[in-house]
């Protein structure tokens, strides 16, 4: 799957997942992703489902036309959040298994996206 077109798509769908996830039952994302100890806000959960929104909404927007930029900034977001998953399950505050599955999927679309980019001529 490198098509860029489709590639932005699926990845506007699983950023929507984690808007959904956010935005519309901080509770329940809270307790899927992480341990009890972690101070719970569904403000601010919230506030990030938002942003998350608007950033599906914007590769949706460029899977119309794809660019080079538009997957590398694409691949950023996902290739970073593993990185931010990993240190919150080393301290102890995300769920290790969370970590790894939710890790491997942001890895994949995101190696996805670079490889998207790649087919892209501007």
């Amino acid at each position: 799957m490198n098509d860029p077109s489709m590639v932005l798509k699926v990845s506007s769908g699983l950023t929507a997942g984690y808007a959904v996830q956010m935005a519309g039952i901080p509770d329940t994302a809270a307790d899927l992703y992480f341990k009890k100890q972690v101070p719970r806000s569904s403000t601010i959960s919230r506030w990030f489902g938002h942003a998350l929104a608007f950033g599906a909404a914007r590769d949706f927007a460029a899977s119309k036309n794809p660019t080079k930029a538009a997957c590398q900034a694409a691949a950023g977001q996902w290739l970073t959040a593993p990185v931010i998953m990993g240190i919150q399950a080393k301290n102890g505050d995300m769920k290790p298994e969370m970590a790894v599955a939710n890790g491997l999927m942001c890895a994949a679309i995101g190696f996805a996206c670079v490889k998207a980019g790649e087919k892209c001529s501007k």
